[in-house]
């Protein structure tokens, strides 16, 4: 049996961690790290964009970390260039077109020196999803590329900060659709999908066969230490004090990127609703230093909550911190537009007994939460309805609650183990 080679192609999550897509890479990486019983020995290698330290999230420690792990699976961390020269992780138009023909420049080079090996190149969101189709032109016989994206153009738009954004919308749509015309004309090359939402948005909306997807359902590394290895409430407190978060309050807190369609407005006005007696805590992490999206909140922020904590900031702890901490009331995911929302399944699996995990009714939302039997989906197009559902779910009793949590916390592990789900995928793309 030849040996197989695994080509992880992310904008994040190999020497950065900033983006939800970037988790899911550094999970994927970690878990293969652990044998995840394919069909034979496997090779991993990591293909991202060369940062510099002016990179928003490039972190030289995740770096060394990747680095030696792929070490440990007879690879390598290969970095390709986006044209940005090292300032930019996701960029626009043409820095994708760049990163996507200098990435398949350093996978033709890894086929011609593994004929006899099977080579998957596992191409994540949008950046690198002209992988497949630059690398084609060279014919290669042994090769099986899937481009997953994790979310889409019609879904989000283009990010906000992005000065003219409204003028990439029709390039990246273009960017899309040649993407998913090209794995639908030729064999060995897929698109994936991560979850029932997103095939069906890629079916209904980009025209995509099903002949031409595979199912790269998300997930979380489930035995990552800080599941397991969980702050005690001593330090959680030292790092809430740090960031001027009370500790004698119960918090109502919202994490995740600073861009409207996270629907932060919402935690912002329905925290206002309690009038300081539950803390409003919004942390959030701005597309670039000079986000215009910063100014926003603040003004949204002293108009309709203004006790609340709106923290734009920080380190990546904090959140996770406040998913372990016993005054942690509730977690409000007001995403309007989530394919598939990591965060309630980090919230599960950190086992909080008494902590509301509230999630909006839209998107892929209600594939992952059975309302009121394993968390909370809610309306929100009407706020002040919305509080309303938000003060009863607060009220419900810690039996009521922790009961909801542990039947969560057990769908998580069954639906949502990455090693399993990837062992799966990856079983199917092989043998395809």
């Amino acid at each position: 049996m030849s040996k197989i080679i695994i080509n992880i192609i992310v904008h994040d999550g190999i020497t950065s961690l900033y983006t939800g897509v970037g988790r899911i890479a550094y999970d994927i990486i970690r878990v293969l790290s652990k044998d995840v019983g394919l069909r034979s020995k496997y090779f991993v290698n990591g293909i991202t964009c060369k940062y510099t330290k002016k990179c928003l999230g490039y972190d030289p420690k995740i770096k060394s970390e990747t680095k030696l792990i792929l070490r440990g699976l007879n690879g390598k961390l290969y970095e390709c260039s986006n044209g940005s020269n090292g300032s930019v992780s996701y960029g626009n138009i043409d820095n994708w077109k760049m990163a996507s023909k200098s990435a398949t420049e350093l996978v033709q080079n890894i086929v011609k020196n593994n004929l006899n090996s099977t080579i998957v190149n596992l191409c994540l969101d949008t950046p690198f999803a002209h992988v497949p189709k630059f690398l084609s032109v060279y014919k290669f016989k042994n090769v099986r590329s899937v481009w997953i994206p994790h979310s889409t153009v019609l879904i989000h738009k283009v990010d906000s900060a992005i000065k003219n954004s409204n003028n990439y919308l029709s390039q990246r749509l273009s960017w899309e659709k040649d993407a998913i015309d090209f794995a639908s004309s030729v064999e060995k090359s897929w698109i994936g999908y991560i979850g029932v939402f997103m095939k069906k948005h890629l079916v209904d909306e980009y025209g995509v066969k099903t002949k031409s997807l595979v199912n790269f359902k998300n997930g979380l590394n489930i035995s990552d230490s800080r599941f397991d290895k969980k702050l005690s409430q001593r330090q959680i407190r030292k790092v809430l004090q740090e960031y001027g978060i009370p500790t004698d309050k119960k918090l109502l807190f919202s994490f995740g990127r600073l861009e409207p369609y996270k629907g932060f407005e919402a935690t912002i006005k329905i925290g206002g609703k309690f009038d300081g007696k539950v803390q409003t805590v919004l942390i959030s992490q701005p597309y670039t230093k000079d986000d215009p999206n910063v100014e926003k909140y603040q003004k949204l922020m002293c108009k309709y909550n203004p006790k609340g904590i709106f923290l734009h900031n920080y380190k990546f702890n904090l959140p996770h911190a406040l998913m372990q901490w016993h005054n942690s009331h509730i977690l409000l995911v007001p995403s309007m537009a989530e394919p598939f929302g990591l965060i309630p399944e980090e919230a599960r699996l950190y086992k909080n007994k008494m902590m509301r995990i509230i999630c909006s009714n839209t998107g892929g939302f209600p594939e992952q939460i059975n309302n009121k039997t394993d968390g909370f989906l809610i309306d929100l197009k009407n706020l002040e309805f919305a509080y309303k559902e938000v003060f009863s779910i607060s009220k419900l009793s810690e039996t009521e609650i922790s009961k909801i949590n542990e039947v969560g916390y057990n769908r998580a592990i069954l639906d949502y183990d990455l090693k399993k789900n990837l062992q799966q995928s990856l079983s199917e793309l092989i043998s395809a």
